[in-house]
């Protein structure tokens, strides 16, 4: 017999988990080799610096994530199968984020690289939205205090949209692809304080 609902609190601490590993891999990329001198020294923090990027911007990515993420996992005691399932794709594509930062910050050059990180940023926010739409009814009327949970189609929108201009400017010049992701992290709180205007 399929289970129908899942529990919340279970649902909450697996995602903590998955996020605060990912958050924890990202910066095992950050090393520094042994140098003899202080030029040596300055050239090799020089060298650091595409992996120190690749960390800020990922660790600001998933920092806006789990915040999304959290708002779906507010009120009640139980998710549906449906939103079990899309919470796992989302997890998923969180899970792949260190792997595809490594992936910019070693081969930034290649466009590629940029184009397996937007697919995982994009599966992630395409998750984020399947999440909430087969909630939505349930999140509406049983968040915490009775106010509606607010859709994260305004956040996936700019993912697609970022991966997509990423995408497109890797391929015509490789090594500026991965600065087109900064916008993300810089962007979305805008966003969220213009629909919330509107």
């Amino acid at each position: 017999m399929k289970q129908a609902t899942f529990e919340l609190g279970r649902l909450q601490a697996l995602s903590d988990g998955v996020f605060a590993i990912a958050l924890t891999l990202l910066v095992l990329d950050l090393k520094l080799p042994p140098t003899v001198d202080d030029l040596s020294f300055k050239e090799a923090l020089l060298n650091q610096l595409p992996h120190i990027l690749a960390w800020l911007l990922s660790f600001a990515i998933l920092a806006r994530l789990w915040i999304v993420q959290h708002s779906l996992l507010v009120g009640g005691s139980q998710r549906s199968r449906a939103f079990t399932a899309w919470n796992f794709v989302f997890l998923g594509a969180v899970s792949v984020l260190p792997f595809t930062t490594s992936l910019i910050a070693e081969r930034h050059d290649h466009p590629l690289s940029v184009i397996v990180f937007s697919a995982a940023m994009s599966l992630g926010g395409i998750a984020l939205d399947r999440m909430w739409s087969v909630e939505r009814s349930f999140l509406a009327t049983e968040a915490e205090g009775n106010a509606a949970v607010s859709s994260p189609r305004s956040l996936v929108v700019l993912i697609l949209l970022v991966s997509a201009v990423a995408s497109a400017v890797a391929l015509v010049h490789s090594s500026a692809g991965p600065f087109v992701w900064v916008a993300f992290p810089l962007v979305a709180p805008l966003l969220k304080g213009l629909v919330r205007a509107l």
